[in-house]
Formats: C-alpha cells, sequence, structure tokens
C-alpha cells in the first residue's frame, strides 16, 4: 500500500493488539484498518513505544491542507474527523472500508489525552468513594 501523505510504501507491523501499516520511509503515519484505530488508541493497551515515535523523514513534505486517498479503497478519497478542535487535531476516516489514517505524533497524543482522562475519572471516583462510602 501506498503512504496517502507522502505515496511512499507502508511497512506492515504486528502488534499486540493489531498490525498496522507504517510509512517507515517517509512522513512517518499510521494506517489502521477498520477496528484497528479504536483497539491502539487506549494507553491501556499494549503499543510498541518505537512505533509511537518513528522519525519522520527530513526531506518529506507534507501538506496537510490536501484531502488524502485511502490506500486500502482504491484511491477513495478519506473524510477529515476532528478529534479535538481545541488542538486542531484531525484524522483521516475512509467512508468505505473505515480504516483511519494518522499523522506522525498524533497517536502519542491521542493516548496521552486518554491517559489523563483515564486519571481524572479514577481520582474522582477515589473521592466519591471517600465522600460517599
Amino acid at each position: 500500500m501506498k503512504c496517502p501523505a507522502c505515496k511512499r510504501l507502508l511497512v506492515e507491523y504486528s502488534t499486540p493488539s493489531c498490525k498496522i501499516d507504517i510509512c517507515e520511509d517517509g512522513c512517518a503515519g499510521i494506517w489502521f484498518d477498520a477496528g484497528e484505530f479504536e483497539q491502539s488508541k487506549h494507553y491501556t493497551v499494549e503499543f510498541p513505544r518505537e512505533l509511537l515515535c518513528v522519525k519522520k523523514v527530513l526531506d518529506v513534505l507534507i501538506d496537510r491542507s490536501k484531502l488524502r486517498q485511502c490506500p486500502r479503497c482504491d484511491q477513495k478519497t478519506m473524510t477529515r474527523l476532528v478529534l479535538d478542535p481545541e488542538t486542531r487535531l484531525e484524522i483521516d476516516q475512509c467512508p468505505t472500508c473505515k480504516g483511519h489514517w494518522l499523522d506522525r505524533g498524533e497517536l502519542a497524543h491521542i493516548r496521552r489525552e486518554d491517559e489523563e482522562i483515564t486519571k481524572l475519572l479514577e481520582r474522582i471516583e477515589f473521592h466519591k468513594k471517600k465522600l460517599y462510602g
């Protein structure tokens, strides 16, 4: 498959939760087939740390304003999903196969936010138990 951002070849990696495709020799983006992103975005799911910080090749330029084509569905145009308007975090999703494309660093960002929310909810639950038994 070709990278939807920089058109280089994607490399498949197996993780404990799924198989993903990474643009290892280009922009360092990650492709998740349907359902794989949902499994991998939670910080509690085992996921190889080195896959969260793949280095982008310096001479690779990305035009984030262009809509991207799905690498799985014969170049079907993907839609942008805004996950966090405050930080402008957007990911791409194919409307046909339901796969997701994440640019470099976006999965790590999502997992950090998931960890913060989970810890906050745990603290709230702890204090509720202290107050109400």
